[in-house]
């Protein structure tokens, strides 16, 4: 620029010229202002026509643009002017991109202005996108004149106008080219070229009675399928292109269009065909077949007729039924049945045919003459009957109904053989026709009654003597309805004994014992008729004696003898038979024929128990009952000679005292007199040594011993003993033996520590190895029992005891002791006790419930039963202390309660627990303080107005309530939630009316403790207690 304005100088300097510049205004003009992206703008710099420039030296004016939009075409380009020229692309102070056009006058005359200056051609860039706009600024730079001989410049160079805005539009699809319309049953397809510019398609369609109207928009395909197209209608369709702004269309269209015609669809298959014939027509019926206007009705007399072997029968039929009345009686008919649609088209295949026979005329009703009854049976006779070629019998009885009982017989007579005696039949007739079709019948028909057979000779079986009397049996006599029974006895005639015995046997019970008596049997009909003969040498047996009673046993008695049975006289008994068993064994055989009512055993062991019975025999032999209890005795045992003592010697911390073996003693007792002892103690039952050791002696006391001997029944004693005994005197100090431990066990958070008693031991010192101990420590000292209980230790660890005797004198220890002892581990959780609860009492505010504390319990869960629940819930965990005070409650309304103890590790808990528990009644007034209240759930809301939704249960004697919230609640080492303290939580609900609060003011992400507190009447007074927990959640 400076080497322009330089060079203006020396023109002026030079010619001395004096121009004037008239006002003038130059714009920009856009041959498009709307473009696609493969056009280009030709932006052209134009001065006025009629405010020309005039005297103009130099001019330059900027075209600002967006250089990530569009770029130059700078071949495109031209001056419209002569001696307008462009720059190249430049950037000004502010960073933006422009072009500029300049005008110079070489010669100074001063230059006049007017039309276009230049044409700038822009493309559009990569990436322009449908819908992008772009805006070119044109601004003046610099326009000069001459003026005194000057180079001066003007502001009359204004632009107007100056900024031209282009957007990217979609280009125009070409007009689309159809190919075809083709029909289908489901539908016409139609397919078109793809079109230039066009990113879809709206497809267009008529009828020869409508318009075009627009069937699909935006189809991106080059083929549309037309399901809505209706059968037998034609159809006209068209396609136009559709831009990318799917807005833009095709100019034009075919308006002919491509045209088709929908078919109507092919019947579906007819089904359900059904032939129902009758006497000279048959009736066909079908289901309606879908697409079938009518129906072509096909008969053959061929069961597998092909294609080529069905005759049409009816033709266009329009209902579902069609009658064929040219067929044959007794000729089988086979019918199908074929949809034809609109366009007289049939089904293409066939349903499952129906088949059906022609009947026969039904016969005529048959006329029954007779029934007439002999010993084969009942014979049924009867007239011919028109159309009949066979005829059926029927039969019944009083009780029962018609039922056929011969059938395909061609004469007029039939012999009923079946039938039974003395019961009457009734009889009817059916004519069957050739079809094997029944005609009617005479319900009243024609009866006969059966007549009874003569019984066949009876076969006996056999004649047993029993205690009831003689039983005759035989075996069943055909035609029999019931027998008569005939005795005799040596050198005597036949008679009848027993008449209309109904059964094959027969107890005759007129008999006397040791007589013989002869039996025989005769079968009687219904008719009272008997057989024709009977067995002449019939069946005998001779009756029996009577069973012997049972024996009545009195009593089994020991003596030095033996043992004494003695019982009861028995009726029937002839003698006696005795039994005898011992523990375990079965009964057997003692003695037979005893014929007195005693008997003594002597074959017997002492100190074994014996049970005996006895059974009575009669004449015959014959034993009766017996008493399977029996009666018992113990067989006794000699008494033990006196005992001889020999000595009584101290021997370490004990006295041994010994004796000689007396005859009859088993065993022996032992018997003492220490000092303060009056009268002989006894120290040991049953010793089956000569010896014996006391060990519970005392330092320095004198004890005397004596000996008796017990016989093998642990009961029998020597009748004397030796009264001065034998005596000894224990020295005045006594060192405790060795202590032997028996085992040790953790009884809850303590361990139990069992030893042996050691003699000489007055005492015990317990002694202890614990986690860091390299030697015993004592523990206790002077325990008198043989077990401690040590209090004093940690969870998860293992100790070793171990214990020595103490004398009498407290200082005198046992010399060794067990050097290992007995080990126990500690458990690392223990559980806590079960809490007995002490009592549950109501006040207005509540119940308060109160147990005692647990064994090993840190705290506690109180679990609560109201109106309704069937288990317990949890109402409060944790608690320090031994009462809770439950507000929650309602009034009048009865609560149950229990505790369960809770370890130190927060988990462990009692393993039962009162399962009755304690109960108390609220009878709070109106005014009483609002009760606790029941959270139920805090739940994220994240759709709507975000939040966190509160729901709680209704708290007797609350108005409203109070909503508190806590931000970043406390959790134990777990994550386990704790209370939160009274300062941190904070009012967000205020008198909330109902059971339930949004809280929308939270921060996002941040985790809260929400609790309530109810609010009584008087808008001031708040619940006791509250859920110092509260429920949580995160704010969404």
């Amino acid at each position: 620029m400076k080497r322009i304005v330089s060079f203006l100088l020396a023109l002026v300097l030079t010619l001395s010229l004096t121009t004037t510049a008239l006002a003038a205004v130059v714009s920009p003009k856009a041959d498009v202002t709307e473009i696609t992206v493969d056009q280009t703008v030709d932006l052209t710099v134009t001065a006025s026509g009629e405010d020309q420039l005039t005297g103009v030296v130099c001019l330059n004016y900027r075209v600002y643009f967006d250089p990530t939009f569009f770029e130059l075409d700078a071949a495109a380009s031209k001056a419209k002017t002569e001696g307008a020229k462009l720059t190249a692309l430049r950037t000004d102070e502010d960073g933006k991109s422009y072009y500029a056009v300049s005008l110079l006058d070489t010669a100074s005359a001063g230059l006049t202005v007017s039309g276009d200056l230049y044409t700038l051609a822009f493309k559009v860039k990569d990436g322009a996108k449908l819908g992008d706009e772009s805006k070119f600024t044109v601004v003046k730079a610099h326009v000069y004149t001459i003026a005194d001989n000057e180079l001066k410049a003007v502001d009359n160079g204004a632009v107007e106008n100056a900024e031209v805005t282009v957007k990217i539009v979609a280009s125009t699809p070409a007009d689309v080219t159809l190919k075809e319309a083709k029909a289908a049953l489901d539908g016409i397809t139609v397919t078109w070229e793809a079109a230039d510019n066009a990113v879809s398609y709206n497809v267009l369609r008529r009828t020869a009675d409508t318009d075009w109207d627009v069937l699909a928009e935006n189809v991106t395909d080059v083929t549309y399928k037309d399901e809505t197209a209706q059968a037998g209608t034609e159809y006209f369709y068209t396609v136009q292109g559709v831009a990318a702004d799917g807005k833009t269309v095709s100019k034009g269209y075919d308006t002919t269009g491509v045209s088709a015609r929908v078919p109507y669809p092919i019947p579906a298959n007819v089904a359900q065909v059904e032939a129902k014939a009758g006497v000279g027509s048959v009736t066909v019926t079908w289901a309606e077949a879908e697409n079938a206007e009518s129906y072509h009705v096909y008969r053959s007399v061929y069961e597998n007729a092909e294609d080529t072997g069905w005759t049409v029968i009816g033709k266009n039929v329009t209902e579902t039924s069609y009658q064929d009345t040219d067929v044959q009686s007794g000729e089988t008919y086979y019918y199908n049945v074929k949809g034809v649609n609109k366009d007289g088209l049939q089904s293409n295949g066939w349903g499952a045919a129906a088949s059906v026979t022609v009947p026969y005329p039904d016969p005529s009703l048959v006329e029954v003459v007779n029934a007439s009854a002999d010993l084969d049976g009942i014979t049924v006779t009867w007239k011919t009957a028109a159309n009949a070629e066979t005829f059926s019998v029927y039969r019944r009885t009083a009780d029962s109904a018609w039922s056929r009982i011969a059938k395909d017989l061609t004469g007029t007579t039939y012999t009923d053989k079946d039938v039974l005696p003395g019961t009457t039949y009734w009889y009817t007739v059916k004519g069957v026709n050739a079809d094997g079709t029944e005609g009617s019948y005479d319900d009243n028909g024609v009866s006969a009654t059966a007549l009874y057979p003569i019984p066949a000779d009876v076969e006996l079986t056999a004649a047993t003597a029993t205690l009831d009397g003689i039983t005759v049996t035989w075996k069943t006599a055909a035609n029999a309805a019931s027998y008569n029974v005939l005795r005799k006895t040596a050198g005597a005639e036949w008679a009848v004994h027993a008449k209309n015995v109904m059964t094959t046997a027969y107890t005759d019970e007129d008999v006397q014992p040791g007589t013989t008596y002869w039996y025989a049997v005769q079968g009687v009909n219904a008719d009272d008729r008997t057989s024709k003969s009977y067995d002449d040498n019939g069946v005998s047996a001779t009756a029996l004696y009577p069973i012997p009673a049972d024996v009545e046993l009195t009593a089994a008695t020991a003596t030095p003898d033996g043992i004494t049975v003695t019982w009861k006289t028995a009726a029937n008994a002839a003698s006696y038979n005795v039994l005898r068993k011992t523990a375990g064994a079965e009964w057997t055989v003692l003695a037979n024929n005893v014929t007195a009512a005693a008997y003594t055993d002597k074959d017997v062991l002492p100190g074994t128990m014996y049970w005996y019975t006895v059974k009575g025999v009669n004449s015959d032999g014959t034993e009766g009952g017996y008493n399977d209890n029996g009666v018992s005795a113990t067989a006794l045992y000699p008494i033990p000679a006196d005992v001889k003592m020999t000595s009584a010697v101290v021997s370490g911390n004990t006295i041994v005292v010994t004796w000689e073996k007396a005859n009859g003693a088993a065993t022996y007792n032992v018997y003492r007199k220490g000092p303060g002892d009056t009268s002989w103690q006894a120290v040991s039952y049953k010793q089956s040594a000569t010896s014996y050791t006391d060990k519970n002696v005392t330092a320095g006391g004198t004890y005397k011993y004596t000996v008796r001997g017990v016989a093998a029944d642990g009961k029998t004693v020597s009748k004397g003993f030796d009264g001065t005994g034998k005596s000894a005197t224990m020295p005045k100090t006594i060192t405790p033996a060795k202590v032997e431990m028996s085992g040790s066990s953790v009884d809850g958070s303590v361990i139990v520590v069992k030893w042996r008693a050691a003699a000489g031991a007055a005492t015990y010192n317990v002694y202890r190895k614990g986690p860091g101990n390299t030697s015993w420590q004592a523990v206790s000292y002077k325990q008198s029992a043989t077990s401690y209980t040590d209090r004093n230790v940690k969870p998860d660890s293992t100790y070793s005891y171990t214990v020595r005797g103490v004398a009498a004198d407290g200082k005198t220890l046992s010399k060794d002791y067990d050097s290992k002892g007995v080990t126990q581990k500690t458990p690392a959780t223990v559980t806590p006790s079960v809490v007995v609860l002490q009592s549950a009492k109501a006040d207005a505010a509540g119940i308060t419930v109160t147990w005692q504390a647990a064994a090993n319990a840190a705290t506690y869960n109180v679990y609560r039963k109201g109106p309704g629940d069937t288990s317990w819930k949890a109402i409060a965990y944790k608690v320090s202390g031994t009462s809770y005070k439950d507000t929650s409650t309602a009034r009048n309304t009865e609560y149950t309660y229990t505790v369960r103890g809770v370890a130190a590790d927060g988990k462990t808990i009692s393993p039962s627990y009162d399962r009755t528990g304690k109960s108390a009644k609220v009878t709070a007034s109106p005014s009483a303080t609002p009760a606790y209240v029941t959270m139920k759930s805090a739940v994220r809301v994240t759709s709507g107005t975000k939040g966190i939704l509160l729901t709680w249960t209704t708290a007797n004697n609350a108005k409203t309530y109070n909503v508190y919230r806590a931000a970043n609640p406390p959790t134990d080492s777990n994550g386990n939630p704790t209370a939160v303290s009274a300062s941190k939580w904070v009012l967000v609900g205020e008198k909330v009316d109902g059971l339930s609060f949004k809280d929308t003011t939270g921060k996002s992400g941040t985790t809260y403790a929400y609790t309530v507190r109810g609010v009584a009447a008087d808008g001031k007074t708040l619940s006791a207690n509250y859920h110092t927990v509260g429920l949580r959640a995160t704010m969404p």
